[in-house]
Formats: structure tokens, sequence, C-alpha cells
């Protein structure tokens, strides 16, 4: 069930002298649910009723509404009582005067007629402004029927101001600290200038506008008058007067070469601007150690910094012939993005060199490259921890190498399939090989025996390196007629072809099941053989025998 939990507005139209006041009243109210949530932009079935005497107190007058009134994206509802469809009573007929008068709310928050009482409140003084109209303006009655006799004039004359039809006069005071009414002008200190007259209006005094005004919100920058100045400009002093300038290159702006120190601040030099805070250009062209933009350098704990900079797009940027930005220190160059699809560091074009050993999710890397990742969730639809080589080609093509927090394996995916592992224990690889991986899943021909015998092992060395021992193995093209399923094109071109030398022992298998096959049927029929041989012998024999006998 919905319930209304608070009404926040009751408000009547005020009365005016000769006006006909509205029969109606501006009703609020926010409605919740039973788990106190708003209940927003939906048309509720609403009764509105004037209940006499106490809460429970005779019905003096009932509305309902059609259309339904509907709440907004807040909750509220918003109607006005006098303004439904009557179904007991006339709203301007109440009699106002026999109060105390209570609003009785009920609701059907699903639009319909199912009315719920969900408050009762008791109207205050504002809806009384109502009976207020019924009483005429024409039948006051002060006692002596004169409609003028009220109305009195003030007038001021020096010092004395007078009430007429005989109200008396006083005497306002002319000295000791008073006005001097109808005679003295604006009291001021040296701030303004003038005495507030139409012959001399207040103005700012000379050199009034102080850095105290300024810092005490006295002179704002609303105050100041734009006096011709762009955007970006700034107010600079020219030696007489303040005027407009540029603020990287105005009138008295910093004079180059320009040094300073500051001994006991944190920061020496702050500036920040909307595009760029700081933007540093060397033009030596005779001396290319000294070739430098900007050069900080903070001598004091891990956290000094030579240079720092902030922005929403790039903190410091850097362009040079030579180094675009150079860092030395305990960290020579510190980045920090302020969200996870920002960059701490962002380099383009050239080349990336790094003198040492670098750590990427690790701060103390003991090798040259040293990447330390995450544990990959159970079932993750793709490697997103471990190291990546991605071909930004069209095929978007990629491999990544990961470490199984298990065991310590190391395991290969193939545009993040998983295609083999590398033991942590033994160092063997193994290829995946589940069955629900594979599809058009066969059983070898029963040639394998007679394509094997055809091939051609070879000795060879290679020609990039003929001085090398020889190796043994196969010609890819001798394979690939035979088992064009073991020869692929290993580069971006058909000009290098490759050799699966580990399918080769699945080849190896079959072609020994083969041959196992036939020497059993050789087997057999040897031994068929020997028995026809044996009954053979047995009859030449016995015919020898009985030819004996």
């Amino acid at each position: 069930m919905k319930k209304l939990y608070s009404i926040l507005a009751l408000l009547l139209l005020a009365i005016t002298v000769w006006a006909q006041s509205p029969q109606k009243m501006s009703y609020q109210a926010v409605v919740r649910d039973e788990g106190n949530s708003l209940v927003i932009n939906r048309p509720v079935g609403v009764k509105m009723s004037i209940v006499q005497g106490s809460g429970n107190g005779n019905t003096v007058y009932s509305e309902l509404f059609n259309p339904n009134p509907e709440t907004n994206a807040n909750g509220l509802l918003t109607l006005e009582i006098g303004g439904g469809i009557p179904v007991l009573g006339t709203f301007s007929e109440i009699d106002w005067s026999k109060g105390p008068f209570f609003i009785r709310t009920e609701i059907d928050p699903s639009g319909g007629s199912n009315y719920t009482v969900n408050g009762t409140s008791p109207l205050l003084s504002v809806p009384f402004a109502l009976h207020a109209h019924s009483v005429e303006n024409d039948k006051v009655d002060d006692a002596d029927n004169d409609p003028n006799n009220e109305i009195q004039q003030l007038s001021l004359n020096g010092t004395s101001l007078t009430l007429s039809r005989g109200g008396g006069s006083v005497t306002l005071p002319s000295s000791g600290g008073g006005d001097n009414w109808g005679t003295q002008s604006v009291v001021s200190d040296a701030t303004l200038d003038g005495t507030g007259t139409n012959a001399s209006p207040l103005k700012l005094a000379d050199n009034a506008v102080t850095a105290t005004k300024i810092a005490n919100s006295a002179v704002t920058g609303t105050k100041i008058a734009q006096a011709g100045a762009s955007s970006g400009q700034v107010l600079k002093w020219n030696g007489t007067q303040w005027s407009p300038g540029e603020d990287e290159a105005g009138e008295g702006g910093l004079t180059l070469p320009f040094t300073g120190s500051a001994e006991n601040s944190p920061i020496a030099f702050s500036i920040s601007g909307a595009l760029t805070g700081i933007l540093g250009e060397s033009l030596n062209t005779f001396d290319s150690e000294l070739n430098i933009g900007i050069h900080g350098k903070a001598i004091m704990n891990q956290w000094s910094r030579g240079v720092f900079g902030e922005g929403s797009y790039a903190g410091i940027w850097g362009e040079s012939n030579n180094y675009g930005v150079y860092g030395r220190g305990s960290t020579g160059i510190f980045g920090v993005a302020n969200n996870s699809n920002g960059y701490s560091g962002y380099f383009t074009t050239g080349k990336f060199y790094v003198q040492g050993k670098v750590g990427i999710g690790i701060l103390t890397p003991v090798t040259s490259l040293h990447v330390r990742h995450g544990v990959l969730a159970t079932n993750a639809p793709e490697p997103v921890e471990g190291l990546r080589l991605h071909n930004s080609g069209a095929n978007n093509n990629s491999w990544t190498l990961y470490t199984v927090n298990s065991n310590g394996n190391l395991q290969f995916y193939a545009n993040n399939t998983l295609r083999g592992t590398f033991s942590a224990t033994s160092g063997t690889y193994t290829s995946s090989s589940n069955r629900r991986l594979k599809t058009d899943i066969t059983t070898l021909g029963e040639d394998i025996l007679k394509r094997a015998l055809q091939l051609e092992p070879v000795s060879y060395r290679f020609k990039s390196n003929p001085q090398s021992e020889p190796t043994i193995g196969f010609i890819a093209e001798d394979v690939q007629p035979l088992f064009p399923e073991l020869v692929e094109i290993t580069g971006e071109n058909d000009e290098n072809l490759g050799v699966n030398y580990a399918a080769f022992s699945v080849v190896a298998i079959k072609a020994i099941q083969q041959q196992q096959k036939q020497m059993e049927e050789l087997q057999s029929e040897n031994e068929q053989l020997k028995k026809r041989l044996d009954r053979l012998e047995n009859l030449v024999a016995s015919t020898a025998q009985k030819g004996n006998d």
C-alpha cells in the first residue's frame, strides 16, 4: 500500500480590496511507497475532503479529480482543492467561521478509486482568508459614517514633521550628531567623492580602491568596467595608471633573463592557465648541451620536484630536437593520471630509451624488463592480465603471455584464445587439446604410412649461419604436397614456410598403428600358411608310409 508522508505547502490566494477571491486552495504533497521510495511520474487517484470539528468530524465537502493528478520527477503531487469534481457539498458555501476544519487526503496509487485514508491535517489561519470575503466593504461601521476622516497626510517643513487633521507634530533633531533634515548632504569618508546632490553626485575617489578593499570584497570583479580589455587580458601598471594588457607578454611582464629564489617557500614559481600553464622554448643554436626550454631542480627529500605540472590533458608537454622532457633524480620523471582512462606517460613517434631496468606493475624490477601482473579471474572471457603483443593491422592479431598464479605455468593466448602452456615444473610445452575446444574432428586416413614413407629427412645448415653445426629436419616444400596441414606461412607473406615438427609425432603414431596392423595381418597369414604346410607335410609322410608298406 502506498503512503502519503509529508505535505510540502498549503497556500491560499490573497484577498485584496474590491477583488473577487478565488474559491480554491493550492495543495502539494510528496507521495512515497511502503519502502519509503518516491512515487514519480505516475497518475494517482485522489479524493480530498473538508472535515468540520475534528479529524473524524462531519464531512462538509468532498471532491474527486478527472483526469487523475500526476506526480512529477520528485514525487511531488500538486492540485487545487475546490477545483475538482464535487461529490459532497459546495466548496464556496463552506462557512469558514464555524471551524476548526481539517483536510482529509485519500489516495489510490494505482490511479483507480480504491481510496485509502493517508492523512488528516488541520487547516490553520491561511485558509480563512476566504472567510474575510464575506465582509462587504460598504457595510463597515466605524460609528461616524464619514468615509474621509481616516485619511491623514504627513508633511515636513524644515525640522517640523506634521500629521494633518489634528494629528500633531514633532520637531526633528538638527544637531548633536543627527542629520540636518532637508539641508544636509550625504556624509562619507575619503573613499567616496561628492555630496550626493544633483550638482555633486557620489563617486569613487581617486586612489580609493586599495588592496584592502579588494581583499574584503568591498570591490569585486563585477564592479570593474571592461575598459577596453579583451578576453584573457589582465590589469597591469604602465607606470602611470592601471590598463589592460596581455598576461604573457603585456606591459610590466617579467624582464628576461629572470632569476629569483624562494628559500622558505615550498613552491618557487607557480602558474596556472586554461590551456598552458608554462611554455618554455629555447632558441639556442650554438650549444646543444644548453638547449633547454624549462629547467627545474629541487634538492630536499624524496618528495621534492624539479618541475611539477598538472593538466586535464597533459601535466608536462615537451618538444625538442634532443630531449622533450629531461628528468634526473631518484625519480627522473613521475607521472600520475587523474582517471583510469588517462595516461601517466604518453609518448608518440621516435624511440623510447631506458638505460637500466624497467618495471611494469613493480617498483623494484630485477631484470631489464620486469612485468608484474594481476591474477586473471576464473572463466574470464579474455586475458586482461599479463604481457600482450598486439599487431596494429586490420586483422587485430595479438599474443598474450600470462603466468598462472596457482602453479606458475606460462600460458600463451592467441587472439584471446589459450593455445599452449609451458610447465613451471618440467619446462615442457603442451598444446590446448580439450574436445570442447575443437570442431570438425575426423580420423586420419589409412594412407598415413604410405605418405610418411615418402618423406625425405635431410641434414642441412642455414644460409644465415653457414658455419654452424648441421641440423636435421625436412624441407618445407617437400613436406607440403604430402602433409600440407603441417606446413604454415610464418610471416606477412608466403615467402617463408615453417614445418610443424611437433605434429609429426601424431603422424608417426598413426603410421606405427597402420604398420602394426599390417604386421598383425602378416602374422595371421603366416600362421595360416604354417598350418597348411603342416597338413601337407603330414599328408606326404602318410603317403610315403603307405608306399613302403
